[in-house]
């Protein structure tokens, strides 16, 4: 994860697809990391509103990555969201 997240710094990524992102199958949820630190969270069922967050930190991202990877919805879900 912690190189995924580093792929965001480099100056050859790629341009067209800035953003780097982790789903969880089971529970429809993902989490997308842009490089200016912007994350939006997003559910396939389209009755969930868009999260986002702004300014975030490398290590709470990974943190919340982590909560995600472990499918814990409810406790992703009570992070410090703005819905959209």
């Amino acid at each position: 994860m912690r190189e995924i997240l580093r792929s965001l710094k480099d100056d050859e990524a790629d341009a067209a697809a800035p953003e780097v992102w982790l789903t969880h199958l089971e529970t429809g949820w993902t989490l997308s990391v842009f490089p200016n630190g912007m994350l939006q969270l997003e559910a396939d069922d389209k009755k969930q509103p868009l999260r986002e967050m702004r300014n975030v930190d490398f290590e709470h991202i990974l943190e919340l990555w982590g909560i995600l990877a472990e499918g814990d919805a409810k406790r992703l879900l009570r992070a410090n969201w703005q819905e959209r």
